[in-house]
């Protein structure tokens, strides 16, 4: 037997957050991990101690320890207290002040970020030594009168209550903050984001496995840029699972080709070579290669891929096994597509119940099976049950894991597009805009995935009644698409196509048509002629014309 303590970040890591594809997208090693965690039996600890055993620790108070810890019970947990956290914590902060240790706690501060940007084993001392300076001259250099260099690492390692420090060597020369510090630092609001110049530092160091984790953390983090860089760099070192996470970035960037063309490579890779990957990554990378290509508008090539998946992955580990439901929740997303939602429908719920049984309903692969039951039963003319099955998701979601959620924001556009469809331009418009203002927050507002937010958000806008807001809006995305993305990229070619209609809707239906024909002729170009951006925007050149024709609406 083995028995062990993890942290629910490092838990959820290994485990990998499905997107509401079923997609899932764990850091390194994450088919491997979530392979060990599904043999376990878990016992979660909460944070906070129940109050039974609470009234088991009052009896312990000769324990001058327990006593001290039950004084802090109410801010920190009992366990963290009792293994010196909160000591750790003020010693760090106090080291701050002038004249005390303000190296040794610049020192750290480099090594907590290191810790937040992936680098879970620690980092070498000569890096987070270059890493510190900047540290250091933020909080004021010199006028804190800084200690020497020696000293510095003396207090940061130095132990407390017998066992803690605020640095801990791994015995190689890599050193990691106390756990309870990177806690401390993402719980506080006002720590704000790691610096731009730790990452590059960090990736200056990385051998390919550490790059891939720091990859996975600036993604987590809303770096997406970093996140590629460090993917690419992995990838190119030679370590194979890199690509799932460099796939998985460029997909979310809405370079859906790029994406399904890493995933082939990668592949290709292990058919030639498959001892350098687990039977579980490859299947993985199988299932997000079927995800994206449907996503680059090549459908009935993606059903083919995920049927075979889907029949390969029950085949190898059983119908019930996680990566087999995982293959048949893309398939679900496929078969609808390709024209049969009722069958779609069908698959989700045999998945969904699959999810209920091996983790529960509170597992967010779970939640992402609810969203594909609510876009089926929606395609198969449910509209209303869809609308409340979406409701209930959103509600469950932003309650378990909030606002930035991708699978919140997924409920939230498409409950946007439903409530447009349905007449209520208004709520679309809300919803629109509490997906774009989270976006934003946890990416920035240049990133693609908020800038294509702010597209919705000029759609609905334009139906309520503001088509002027609405082509202010998806001119003000299209200039800043061209400027940081070119003009090939997806959102710059999705901001033409709003421009055209809002045109159109303004009152220049002429232009608009001339819009509409250079969109199409570009995105053809780059997109191949199956992509819904191409069939949407030539369904409305049709309708406009039919309009200057004055002839009747097409249906």
């Amino acid at each position: 037997m083995v028995l062990a303590t993890m942290r629910a970040q490092e838990h959820a890591r290994f485990r990998g957050r499905p997107d509401a594809s079923g997609e899932r997208a764990g850091g390194e090693g994450s088919a491997a991990g979530r392979e060990v965690l599904g043999l376990a039996t878990e016992i979660r600890l909460a944070r906070s101690w129940s109050s039974a055993e609470l009234a088991r620790a009052e009896q312990l108070r000769d324990d001058s320890e327990i006593a001290s810890a039950l004084e802090h019970a109410d801010r920190y947990g009992i366990a963290e207290y009792l293994a010196a956290g909160p000591d750790l914590l003020a010693r760090w902060l106090n080291g701050w002040a002038p004249g005390e240790h303000p190296r040794g706690a610049a020192l750290v501060a480099a090594a907590v970020d290191a810790g937040r940007a992936g680098c879970r084993t620690g980092a070498p001392l000569s890096v987070l030594r270059g890493l510190h300076e900047g540290y250091l001259a933020e909080r004021g250099g010199e006028r804190l009168r800084p200690e020497p260099w020696e000293q510095a690492v003396a207090w940061a390692t130095e132990t407390i209550l017998a066992t803690a420090s605020l640095l801990a060597s791994d015995g190689e020369d890599r050193y990691s903050s106390f756990d309870y510090l990177l806690d401390a630092v993402d719980l506080d609001p006002q720590a704000g984001r790691v610096p731009e110049a730790t990452w590059t530092s960090l990736l200056r160091w990385a051998g390919p496995e550490d790059a891939a984790g720091i990859g996975w953390a600036a993604w987590g983090r809303g770096h997406p840029t970093q996140a590629v860089a460090a993917f690419r760099q992995s990838l190119d070192g030679g370590y194979p699972p890199a690509a799932a996470g460099l796939a998985h970035c460029l997909g979310y960037l809405f370079q859906e080709n790029e994406a399904a063309d890493v995933l082939r490579a990668a592949i290709e890779e292990a058919r030639h070579d498959s001892t350098r990957f687990d039977p579980a990554e490859i299947h993985s990378l199988r299932i997000e290669l079927a995800w994206w290509t449907g996503n680059a508008g090549h459908i009935d090539e993606a059903l083919q891929l995920a049927e075979q998946e889907a029949a390969d992955a029950s085949e190898h580990f059983g119908p019930t096994h996680l990566i087999a439901l995982n293959s048949r929740l893309v398939l679900a997303r496929w078969v609808g597509k390709a024209g049969d939602p009722q069958r779609a429908l069908e698959i989700a719920r045999e998945v969904a119940a699959g999810y209920q049984r091996e983790l529960g309903d509170d597992d967010p692969a779970t939640a992402s099976s609810r969203f594909e039951i609510a876009l089926w039963t929606d395609a198969a003319g449910d509209r209303a049950g869809a609308i409340q099955l979406l409701r209930d998701l959103e509600a469950d979601s932003v309650d378990r894991w909030g606002d930035h959620d991708r699978l919140t924001y997924d409920v939230r556009r498409y409950l946007a597009g439903l409530s447009a469809a349905q007449g209520d331009a208004a709520t679309a418009l809300r919803l629109a805009e509490q997906v774009a203002a989270h976006a934003a927050g946890a990416f920035g507002d240049r990133d693609p995935q908020s800038l294509m937010a702010c597209l919705d958000v000029a759609r609905h806008t334009g139906d309520t009644g503001q088509p002027a807001e609405a082509l202010r809006i998806a001119q003000e995305v299209s200039s800043i698409a061209h400027t940081d993305l070119g003009g090939d990229h997806l959102v710059a070619l999705a901001s033409r196509f709003e421009i055209a209609i809002w045109t159109a809707e303004t009152g220049d239906p002429t232009r608009a048509v001339e819009l509409w024909q250079t969109l199409i002729a570009d995105a053809a170009r780059l997109l191949g002629h199956a992509h819904g951006l191409i069939r949407d925007s030539e369904a409305n050149l049709a309708e406009l014309r039919d309009h200057l024709a004055d002839r009747p609406p097409r249906a």
